[in-house]
């Protein structure tokens, strides 16, 4: 790509980037204050909307507190006279008055006398009962200890919102006792909120809070019922904008919500104002980059062409007296006459160089031979060594290694290893112990049999021993490392071979004079008990009993221990048969009880035949299979998968039981342990020798409250009259 339009790219690019963010940051500053504006100015509205409301009900309040502080009211509420109604609870007085509801109050609590007029139709009509419910369920509209006090706000009713005042009914004074509660009530029906809308000049509505029609937007608030004078602004299109709060009743609760509808003058005005900032914004912008432009081409774009075109006179004809113009003082002349000196010096370079090439070559073929030689003599001595012997440098990037690398870690070919990172051949666990032996190289120079765990190409570990030094220059400098490295595996499986038959002697011997020095015992308690059985207990209480028979139980589970102790301990012989798999598991499953409420489901047992152990591998497939039922006591599934993986069976055993915690997983292999009350803890491990004895492997997969799987992998065919011993590692099946 040419200058000139890498040029013209950048600036473009660069311009409209800028025009990008200035739009951006115009929009984001002037269309959020004018929204914030416009937010503010619906939320005064609103305010004003819902003071206009409040001051309705401070007139019904004024209006309540002519009535209330009254001669002719407080002897009416103390005797009920007749005159007082026929003179003042006239329709006439509902009618002038706009009311919906007086009702008043003796100090007992008694409703003396109450009446609800309707104003549409001008007559009386029955008391709300929710209203009456209201009175009788609390005491906040009637039960008055001072003559200060008075109630005022909104309620609730069935029929719909109120405006409701109580005030308690004293002399004209105003002097007490308060002889009882006079209560006055307005509907806040579509009058109301439309001579509400008329002195606000508003568009309003007034939703019950329980509405389901109410907005989803605004249905946030009703969890928020304690903060009454939370407002909330919801933009509903383009050309509306919306107005919430909530009307709480006088016990304090939200019942009601008031919306304010309002057209979007301030927000389009503020789009109007966007959309001629961002105008201006580009035009300016354009009318910068066309001047930039033509600057740029004539100052500086032009006269690097010419620079360049002379260079490209001067490579085509070989000619290096020609030179750049030197006009100007700016660094583009600057750049002309370092050229110009630069093109005299190579000028110069040129004669010597000529004169060097002469003898340049003959070097050049002596040195070569002599790098040839050696390269023959290091891949000798690479291809005769019995170890892998691996070259890379500082930074653990592999250059070179011999082919016994390659054996080891199973590649095919160098151009597998060369360029990729040392620790490719290095086990994930040891990366850290191999870069603090680096270190040490460095520190050292060298480094002498350290083990790792080394990984082949299709991920096997495999137990190693490496010497590492130090490559250096003619000064001396470190350049990179050579390391030497010997597959210990087998010598690691001979030691681990002794260890175990070490161990299993010293079990043997154990649990031989174990059996010997407890059985005698033993029996003799046994003899004892027996004879106590058969002489005395029919002469014995229940609790002499069941002592006995816990004796004898305790007796039967310490014979138990040594059995399979010496089980364990002992040779495992292997007498190999040939059988249909389908068969065994169908034996294993019906030598055994399984309730109704477990389901077992088998898959693709049948087509499978093999030599095995056919006792043996039943008693590990019973294990299995009884520790799955007795994982399930309020049921579940249980499925037993048979699969042919090349020249190996496979045996999955899974349940939906309760699970094995993560930390009890590697203890179940171990003799002894067990989470059950009755266990001996030598089921799993006997079963786990009896696999290796196959010369396969038994791995578990658990999951707590989900299930456990249990999957055995054995040779389909094995060598008849094995003998393996405890915990013996099987180097094919590793393989």
């Amino acid at each position: 790509m040419k200058l000139r339009l890498k040029s013209v790219i950048a600036v473009c690019v660069t311009v409209f980037m800028l025009l990008a963010i200035f739009s951006s940051v115009a929009y984001v500053v002037v269309l959020s204050s004018f929204s914030e504006l416009e937010k503010e100015h619906v939320m005064e509205n609103v305010q004003r909307a819902k003071n206009v409301l409040d001051g309705m009900i401070a007139d019904l309040d004024r209006f309540l507190l002519d009535w209330s502080c009254w001669d002719d009211t407080y002897y009416f509420v103390m005797d009920n006279n007749t005159e007082y109604i026929e003179a003042n609870l006239l329709d006439l007085t509902f009618i002038n008055a706009e009311l919906n509801a007086m009702i008043f109050i003796n100090s007992s609590g008694q409703i003396v006398f109450g009446k609800a007029f309707d104003l549409y139709e001008q007559t009386a009509i029955p008391i709300s009962q929710s209203l009456l419910s209201n009175i009788e369920d609390s005491g906040l509209l009637w039960n008055y200890s001072e003559t200060t006090n008075h109630v005022s706000g909104l309620l609730l009713l069935q029929e719909g919102p109120m405006l409701i005042a109580s005030r308690p009914v004293t002399m004209s004074s105003g002097e007490g006792p308060v002889a009882g509660a006079l209560i006055m009530g307005r509907n806040l029906d579509d009058a109301k909120i439309q001579e509400l809308t008329q002195k606000t000049a508003l568009t309003l509505n007034v939703q019950r809070l329980d509405d389901p029609q109410l907005q989803l937007g605004f249905q946030s608030m009703r969890s928020d019922s304690a903060d009454s004078e939370q407002i909330l602004v919801k933009p509903q299109n383009s050309d509306t904008i919306l107005g919430y709060t909530l009307l709480s009743d006088v016990y304090g609760n939200p019942i009601l919500v008031l919306k304010v509808d309002m057209p979007r003058n301030i927000y389009k005005q503020g789009l109007a104002s966007l959309y001629y900032i961002v105008y201006s914004i580009v035009v300016g912008g354009l009318v910068f980059l066309g001047v930039f432009l033509i600057l740029l081409e004539k100052l500086i774009l032009a006269r690097i062409e010419k620079i360049s075109n002379i260079t490209k006179e001067i490579r085509k004809s070989h000619n290096l007296s020609l030179r750049v113009p030197e006009t100007g003082n700016d660094e583009l002349s600057d750049f002309s006459r370092e050229f110009n000196q630069m093109l005299s010096t190579v000028d110069t370079l040129e004669h010597k160089l000529r004169n060097y090439s002469e003898h340049l070559e003959e070097l050049v073929e002596k040195r070569t031979e002599e790098l040839k030689k050696n390269q023959e003599k290091l891949k000798s001595i690479l291809s005769a060594s019995p170890d892998a012997i691996t070259a890379t440098d500082l930074n653990g990037i592999i250059t070179e290694c011999n082919e016994q690398t390659l054996r080891m870690h199973e590649y095919a070919s160098k151009n597998e290893l060369i360029g990729k990172s040392a620790f490719v051949l290095i086990a994930p666990k040891d990366h850290k112990k191999a870069e603090e032996k680096i270190k040490e190289t460095l520190e050292k120079g060298y480094v002498k049999n350290v083990e790792y765990t080394f990984l082949t190409k299709n991920g096997r570990e495999f137990p190693a021993e490496l010497s590492a030094s130090v490559i250096r220059d003619q000064n001396r400098k470190p350049i990179g490392f050579v390391a030497i490295t010997k597959d210990i595996s087998e010598r690691k499986t001979l030691e681990q071979q002794l260890f175990k038959a070490q161990k299993l002697a010293a079990i043997g011997e154990l649990a031989g004079m174990v059996g010997h020095d407890l059985r005698n015992p033993l029996t003799g308690i046994q003899g004892a008990v027996y004879y106590l059985k058969t002489k005395y207990y029919n002469t014995l209480d229940s609790r002499a009993k069941e002592m006995i028979t816990i004796i004898q139980d305790a007796i039967n589970r310490s014979n138990k221990i040594i059995n399979d102790l010496l089980e364990y301990a002992k040779e495992i012989h292997l007498d190999v048969n040939s059988t249909n798999l389908g068969v065994l598991i169908k034996e294993s499953l019906s030598s055994m009880e399984i309730p109704d409420s477990i389901k077992v489901e088998c898959e693709g047992c049948e087509a499978i035949e093999l030599r095995i152990d056919i006792a043996k591998m039943q008693r590990v497939l019973i294990n299995i299979i009884k520790n799955a039922i007795e994982a399930m006591p309020d049921g579940g599934k249980l499925s037993i998968r048979c699969s042919c993986i090349e020249d190996y069976v496979s045996i999955s055993v899974s349940d939906t039981g309760v699970g094995i915690p993560k930390e009890n997983l590697e203890k179940i292999w171990a003799p002894l342990f067990t989470t059950k009350a009755k266990g001996m803890g030598f089921g799993l491990p006997i079963c786990k020798r009896i696999v290796e004895a196959h010369g396969g492997i038994i791995t578990v997969e658990s999951m707590v409250g989900k299930g456990t799987t249990f999957t055995i992998t054995i040779p389909q065919k094995i060598e008849s009259q094995q003998i393996v011993y405890a915990d013996a590692p099987n180097s094919t099946m590793q393989a």
